[in-house]
């Protein structure tokens, strides 16, 4: 424990906690964490003279809370269609690392990684989908839920059985569409995409659309045929939405340039610009030098002349002298 030669009459232990400072005193405190991590604690001790000193231990709570799975409502569509998987409604205390679906489909064990999945179920049937979570520290969580495949509606009746009428010729017999809510005079109305828009009924709950709205369909923005709530890539650029920085540019995923349409052809105009400044300067240097080297040689020129000028001067001056001079013998 700590110690001091005068003895210590302040103990002061601290530190964060979520968006708080815990502040204890005396010399034995406690405190219940609730939430798990690491944490640094700071002990403050100070003597009857005012001095004090510090020492810090490292506290660390395990995490044994299990995530809670929810793999979401039950599901029921014509055989053929798209399922859609979507685990986002999952909760754990710290965070999720791990979402796995779980099922058998014609024999096989199919086993699907990531939040949002999707599986084409080709054989009517009903389905138990297991999904399972787990977090960081290895707990685990899991939920089910039911996909019910339905094939043909018409079925194989007696031949003096009265066959129901199917009005538009979708597979569906009239009361059938009728107690569904579906209209039994268009084709695209069908007990499992009541307005006629092309999205499953199921599938436009989950994605936040209306169902019986023909003007309500859901966002695909890569047009994949999945929408955007429950598409794990909705961008369509092969990064998963979890691990892509920009889950929403399909022309970047990571914080880097952003290669514009029109890009390359600013490259090419600032490269041919660069290229012409180059060779203007190239030629502008090589009549500079060919100037001054000319320049050269007219001077050198210049400076012969005035050399033998001086020299024939000189030599006229002498003889002018001997013809002008008297000698005395």
């Amino acid at each position: 424990g700590s110690r001091d030669n005068f003895g210590i009459v302040n103990y002061t232990w601290s530190f964060p906690y979520g968006t708080e400072i815990i502040t204890l005193y005396q010399q034995t405190a406690s405190f219940a964490f609730h939430e798990a991590g690491t944490y640094i604690v700071t002990l403050n001790v100070t003597n009857t003279a005012g001095y004090t000193a510090t020492d810090t231990l490292k506290v660390t709570v395990l995490d044994i809370t299990p995530p809670i799975a929810d793999a979401g409502e039950d599901i029921t569509f014509n055989a053929g269609d798209t399922a859609f998987f979507n685990g986002n409604a999952s909760q754990d205390n710290v965070g999720i690392v791990n979402y796995t679906w779980s099922f058998m489909y014609n024999n096989t064990e199919y086993v699907l990684y990531r939040s949002i999945r999707s599986f084409v179920f080709d054989i009517p049937g009903i389905y138990n989908i297991t999904l399972t979570v787990s977090d960081l520290a290895g707990n685990r969580g899991s939920d089910n839920l039911t996909v019910t495949v339905i094939g043909n509606m018409t079925p194989d009746l007696p031949d003096d059985t009265e066959v129901e009428i199917d009005s538009d010729n979708d597979t569906f017999n009239d009361t059938y569409e009728n107690a569904s809510g579906s209209d039994p005079f268009n084709p695209l109305s069908t007990p499992f995409d009541i307005d006629g828009d092309g999205w499953n009924n199921t599938i436009e709950i989950q994605a936040g659309t209306d169902p019986r709205d023909v003007l309500s369909v859901p966002p695909d923005m890569d047009g994949d045929g999945i929408p955007d709530a429950l598409d794990p890539d909705r961008d369509g650029d092969g990064v998963p939405n979890e691990e892509d920085a920009y889950p929403d540019d399909g022309k970047r995923w990571e914080d880097d340039i952003v290669i514009e349409e029109g890009y390359w052809v600013v490259v090419w105009v600032v490269g041919a610009v660069v290229v012409v400044l180059m060779v203007v300067g190239i030629v502008a240097g090589m009549m500079l030098v060919r100037r001054k080297k000319r320049d050269g040689e007219e001077d050198e020129d210049g400076s012969c002349e005035d050399e033998l000028g001086r020299i024939g001067k000189g030599e006229g001056e002498e003889e002018g002298g001997d013809e002008g001079r008297v000698r005395i013998e």
